[in-house]
């Protein structure tokens, strides 16, 4: 955007922050962040969802398909942070919301 912002949303722009401050834990990649916000339009909820329910997809399907126990489990707990991220931003009834 040339502004130092991710989003003009201040929402979705905060959430991004979160997200990223979970990086130094290991409970997200930076690069995998950065994949994920590119796909999102600002304000759109459901494409928030999609965008980071895909990553926490892809990332747990790495994570099983690591032999590795330390890699393992540092991808499932990123997958775990991007599907608590994806269910963030929707509504408190939506439907989607139990099963993330």
């Amino acid at each position: 955007m040339g502004n130092g912002r991710f989003f003009a949303s201040q929402n979705f722009h905060f959430q991004t922050l979160r997200a990223l401050m979970e990086s130094p834990s290991g409970s997200a990649d930076t690069n995998e962040i950065l994949e994920t916000v590119k796909l999102i339009a600002d304000g759109d909820v459901e494409g928030w969802y999609a965008a980071w329910e895909a990553m926490a997809d892809r990332v747990l399907a790495l994570a099983e398909s690591t032999n590795d126990r330390i890699s393992k489990s540092n991808a499932y707990l990123r997958a775990h942070n991007y599907q608590r991220t994806a269910e963030f931003l929707l509504p408190p009834n939506d439907p989607k919301r139990p099963a993330s």
